[in-house]
C-alpha cells in the first residue's frame, strides 16, 4: 500500500507527572508513553520527577543494579516505515554515571512491556554489536563498547543487514 500523504503522529511527554517507583504493574501508562521493561514491576524502578536542577521537567529512569533489568519509556509498536514515511524522534538526555549501563533510543519491533536491551535489542562488547532485534533504528551507548563515551547510530532489519563493527557507526 503506498503511502497516503503527510501525516503525523505527535506524542510528548514533559515529565512533570511522575510515574512513581512504588507502581508495581509490568508497564503502565505516563502521559501518551508507557513505562515498562525487564524489571520495572520492582518497587525501586521506575521514572520519578527530578524537583532540583530541572528545567522543562526531568524523568529520572531508576531501576536495580539486577542483571538485564532495564526502564524505558516506550510506546506499542505503531510505526511502519514503508507506509508512513519519515519518522522524526527527538529526545534530550544527561547522564550523571554511565560506568556499568546501556542506553538505546531509537525504533523496534520489540514488545516494551518485558523488554530487556541486553537480550531483546541488542548489547555491545569492545568493538562489537551484537543485533538481537530484527528490526531497530536508533542510538546505542554502551559502557561495555571500547569508545563507551560516544552514542552509535545502529540499525537492522528492512533490506539491510546492521553493520556490528561499532567503529564504523560511531557518531
Amino acid at each position: 500500500m503506498a503511502q497516503s500523504g503527510e501525516g503525523r503522529i505527535r506524542l510528548f511527554e514533559d515529565f512533570f507527572a511522575e510515574d512513581s517507583i512504588a507502581h508495581t504493574a509490568a508497564s503502565r501508562p505516563l502521559g501518551p508513553f508507557t513505562v515498562g521493561g525487564q524489571g520495572s514491576e520492582d518497587t525501586d524502578s521506575g521514572i520519578p520527577t527530578l524537583n532540583a536542577d530541572a528545567l522543562s521537567g526531568v524523568g529520572v529512569m531508576t531501576t536495580t543494579n539486577e542483571d538485564n533489568h532495564t526502564i524505558l519509556v516506550g510506546t506499542p509498536i505503531a510505526f511502519d516505515v514503508g507506509l508512513m514515511g519519515a519518522i522524526v524522534a527527538e529526545t534530550r538526555v544527561r547522564f550523571v554515571d554511565l560506568d556499568t549501563k546501556e542506553v538505546f533510543f531509537g525504533f523496534s519491533d520489540i514488545d516494551p512491556n518485558t523488554l530487556s536491551i541486553e537480550t531483546d535489542v541488542m548489547t555491545g562488547a569492545t568493538t562489537t554489536l551484537t543485533l538481537t532485534a530484527s528490526d531497530i533504528c536508533g542510538f546505542f551507548l554502551s559502557a561495555e563498547l571500547s569508545d563507551d563515551e560516544d552514542w552509535h547510530t545502529v540499525y537492522n532489519g528492512g533490506t539491510t543487514t546492521g553493520e556490528t563493527d561499532s567503529t564504523e557507526v560511531d557518531c
